[in-house]
């Protein structure tokens, strides 16, 4: 993971060497983004590139490594992607739910309201766990098991309705290219490490480090 100065020096580099006339990148778009005249200040600028950096690249980084170690446990998984390349996209977001590697949000609430019994006061601090939601087994049949032939209409992977990932076609396209391509070229994954290292942090779960030792497919012979 990266160092949050390293990504500070990086990202105030890129922002200081955009100039005109304006390019079309996300940073260039938020230099000249305005409401009411209104523009975002440097450090604005700096903590929405920040939260990009984190939310792009340690999410998807996150997301390989358990989705790695979960197949190594899981091989009729990928046996199934082997056979059904076809459906990568759907053993993914199966993946994505079993290993819940985002696990939630916090949020202020902005208005009493009552949820199932419990009173919930405008100020409090709450956080939603939709990684428990994508365990509720009134939703998912067997949860804690992987079926890649799941429904995933009601996931909440990439969370719901208005906080709903921006990021998350980019994210699905880099899990089903890597997980599609390595399943084809290795027939199983033996991990080294006794013990998963989890890093200590709540909102996303990821690893330190993943030892593993890749299985290669045998190589058919020519007659």
């Amino acid at each position: 993971m990266m160092a949050p100065h390293a990504g500070a020096d990086y990202d105030s580099g890129a922002a200081s060497r955009r100039g005109k006339p304006p390019q079309d990148d996300l940073i260039a778009a938020l230099m000249q983004a305005s409401e009411g005249g209104d523009t975002l200040s440097e450090d604005e600028m700096l903590g929405a590139l920040q939260l990009a950096l984190i939310a792009g690249h340690d999410t998807t980084s996150a997301t390989l490594t358990l989705g790695l170690a979960a197949l190594a446990k899981n091989p009729g998984l990928w046996d199934h992607m082997y056979r059904h390349p076809e459906k990568t996209l759907d053993s993914c977001m199966e993946l994505m739910r079993f290993v819940a590697m985002s696990t939630l949000q916090m949020r202020f609430v902005a208005e009493n309201f009552t949820w199932h019994g419990k009173e919930i006061k405008q100020g409090d601090f709450v956080f939603l766990v939709f990684a428990a939601a994508n365990r509720d087994p009134r939703v998912f049949a067997d949860p804690e098991q992987i079926n890649p032939e799941r429904d995933h209409e009601k996931s909440m992977v990439f969370a719901p309705g208005l906080h709903h990932c921006i990021g998350h076609l980019l994210a699905k396209m880099q899990v089903t290219e890597f997980f599609g391509a390595l399943v084809q070229r290795f027939s199983g994954v033996e991990l080294l490490d006794p013990k998963l290292d989890f890093m200590s942090q709540i909102a996303f779960r990821g690893l330190h480090h993943l030892n593993v030792r890749m299985i290669p497919r045998a190589k058919a012979r020519v007659a």
